[in-house]
């Protein structure tokens, strides 16, 4: 039985990517009650100290020729041990546009907690239902500052990671798999068949949706304040680079 694991950055792709490869025969992505193909999340809402033996299970159980699913660092499966271990084939899949992963995942965070009226995080949440006029993140609700920091070193440190320390991985590009039959040569050579993608979805509007309420200052002072706080490392792949300065103003 071949195995493999979808991991990357969330709100990159990953879900459609496990979806697409779940419905073609031969073909096992395991998945849980939401959808997400996601069994070792985190989150989930019964954490096993010691995963393994429910992954064995999952193994024995499949009885097609591939079997998959999606984990994402931090879950409770080490992703480099099962690659190096159980031999894992691995696809990562990343949005070159790193904010836009930040953003994404921002808006459904805010929308998660607005929807199960966490107070904590209710300020936050009118970011995307209000103008907002603040020209410095001093003017952010500390929760959601915090929340886009965290959010922007954990992508970028995963992607570096994924392209540079990974083994046994291929990295796909959100921006290619949004291309209309979008069809990989890693990914057609590893299941030994054509795999087309078509996600039929249109970025056009991707700015207005996101950064809709924050102004060319606001998000050059998070940028800033963000990128104060990384050692951006030489071998760090140029599209990374670039993401990161992407709203920098001014001398770098």
């Amino acid at each position: 039985m071949n195995k493999f694991v979808i991991t990357g950055i969330p709100r990159s792709g990953t879900t459609v990517f496990a979806r697409t490869l779940s419905k073609i025969d031969n073909i096992h992505v395991a998945n849980d009650q939401h959808d997400f193909y996601e069994p070792f999340k985190i989150m989930s809402n019964s954490l096993d100290l010691n995963p393994l033996p429910r992954l064995k299970e999952l193994e024995d159980n499949c009885r097609s020729n591939y079997f998959g699913f999606k984990s994402f660092p931090g879950d409770l499966l080490d992703l480099t041990k099962l690659i190096l271990n159980d031999r894992y084939k691995t696809f990562a899949v990343i949005r070159k546009d790193i904010w836009k992963s930040i953003f994404s995942h921002a808006i459904a965070r805010t929308k998660l907690f607005r929807d199960n009226d966490n107070t904590a995080f209710k300020g936050s949440s009118k970011l995307y239902t209000e103008t907002l006029s603040a020209s410095s993140i001093s003017e952010l609700p500390p929760p959601l500052l915090r929340m886009f920091q965290d959010s922007f070193f954990a992508r970028i440190k995963h992607a570096y990671e994924f392209e540079t320390q990974y083994e046994n991985t291929d990295v796909i590009y959100f921006e290619d798999l949004i291309k209309p039959n979008a069809s990989f040569e890693c990914v057609n050579n590893y299941f030994n068949k054509e795999v087309i993608f078509n996600l039929d979805y249109d970025d056009s509007a991707d700015f207005t949706s996101y950064y809709n309420n924050f102004s060319p200052e606001l998000l050059s002072s998070m940028c800033k304040h963000f990128i104060q706080t990384v050692n951006i490392p030489n071998d760090c792949p140029q599209y990374i680079k670039d993401s990161v300065y992407k709203y920098y103003i001014g001398d770098r």
